[in-house]
C-alpha cells in the first residue's frame, strides 16, 4: 500500500524549515581583552515638589591600545522619556504622599473630586493594604515612583502616574 500524505502538511513543514534557515542567528560578542577603571556615584535630592536623581560615571574605559572610548552619547535620535520610575525608600514615599495629600486637600482652589481621589490614594498606603507605607518592611524593598521629565511638562505622556513596590 502507498502512504498518503496531505499536501498542506508537507508545504507547512517545508515553509517552516526554509524560514528557520533564512532567519538571522543571534550575534555574540567576544569578552575581549579590554580593561576599565571606573566608579559610579549616585545621588538624589528633593527640592519642594521636584525630585532629582543623578548618576555620574568617572574613570576610564579604554579599548585595546589605550585609546579612550570618548564621551557617552545616546544611540541614534534617542530622547529621554516623558516619565520614568525611580526607587525611593518607604520613608521617602510616605513623605512624598503625605506632602502631596496636604497640598491638595488644603488648597481651596482644588475641586472636591481631586481632594477625594488624593485622599483615597493616601488611604491605600496609610491605612489600607500597605499599613503605614510598609515602614515595618522597609528593609525588604523600595517603592518605585513615577517621575515627570522636567523638559516635557506639557507632554500628555508625562501625566500617567503609577507606583509599585519592589522586593530586594
Amino acid at each position: 500500500m502507498h502512504e498518503l500524505r496531505p499536501k498542506g502538511r508537507v508545504l507547512t513543514v517545508g515553509a517552516l524549515a526554509t524560514t528557520c534557515v533564512l532567519l538571522p542567528s543571534p550575534a555574540f560578542a567576544d569578552h575581549g581583552t579590554g580593561s576599565s577603571d571606573t566608579s559610579v556615584n549616585t545621588s538624589a535630592k528633593r527640592s519642594g515638589h521636584t525630585l532629582e536623581s543623578r548618576i555620574t560615571y568617572s574613570g576610564s574605559a579604554r579599548g585595546s591600545g589605550g585609546k579612550s572610548s570618548g564621551n557617552v552619547t545616546p544611540v541614534g535620535n534617542w530622547t529621554p522619556p516623558a516619565r520614568w520610575y525611580e526607587s525611593v525608600s518607604a520613608a521617602e514615599f510616605k513623605k512624598k504622599v503625605e506632602g502631596e495629600y496636604d497640598e491638595v486637600v488644603n488648597d481651596p482652589q482644588q475641586p472636591d473630586y481631586a481632594k477625594s481621589a488624593t485622599g483615597r490614594f493616601r488611604d491605600i498606603y496609610k491605612d489600607g493594604k500597605y499599613k503605614d507605607y510598609n515602614l515595618d518592611e522597609a528593609d525588604e524593598g523600595n517603592w518605585w515612583v513615577s517621575v515627570q521629565n522636567p523638559n516635557r511638562l506639557d507632554d500628555p505622556a508625562a501625566f500617567t502616574v503609577v507606583s509599585c513596590r519592589s522586593g530586594s
